[in-house]
């Protein structure tokens, strides 16, 4: 008993064929199987041996793919825009005129939102600075030997780097936002 590569049913050695140089598992199918795979695939090529399968198979007429139609617009399209016309100049102005409004408009709505968590990133990097001094001045023997001063710094360089980063940004956008409001 072998097994149909395709179908995978169960059959004789001589209910099957060897269409191709595959072996093993792969070796056998039914004729109407490998038959039916071939015009499906539209070729009677083995996709794993790459051999042509013999004997007497076909290949079905190569079909049109109706799925895919292809529509050139660009002829239209050219000859109808003149970028240099009046009318699509004046257009565009306009439509780039509303946009900058709609723009300033929401800016000017969502600054008061951008400043609020501005102020609440300020206040809880003000709330951990206060929590890491606390805690290194709670333990007064600590300051006593030089490598605990070392780690010490070390743990204030740690916090107070990343706050600079944060307060440094901050800054050079309301620097850049000012700019572009004199423009």
């Amino acid at each position: 008993m072998v097994e149909c590569r395709i179908c995978q049913e169960e059959g004789s050695e001589s209910d099957m064929e060897s269409p191709c140089a595959c072996c093993g598992t792969l070796k056998f199918a039914h004729r109407k199987c490998i038959q039916k795979w071939c015009n499906k695939k539209g070729d009677i090529t083995c996709e794993i041996c790459n051999q042509v399968y013999a004997p007497n198979y076909s290949a079905p007429p190569p079909q049109a793919n109706s799925d895919v139609i292809a529509i050139d617009i660009r002829p239209t399209w050219g000859a109808r825009i003149d970028l240099h016309d009046s009318h699509f100049l004046a257009i565009a102005a306009a439509e780039q005129e509303l946009l900058h409004v709609e723009y300033e408009d929401y800016s000017a709505a969502h600054n008061s939102g951008i400043a609020c968590c501005r102020i609440v990133a300020l206040i809880l990097m003000l709330i951990l600075f206060f929590r890491q001094l606390l805690m290194v001045t709670s333990d007064p023997l600590m300051v006593q030997d030089v490598s605990a001063v070392f780690n010490i710094s070390l743990q204030f360089a740690g916090f107070l780097l990343p706050c600079y980063v944060i307060a440094r940004s901050c800054y050079l956008l309301q620097r850049q936002h000012r700019r572009q409001s004199w423009i």
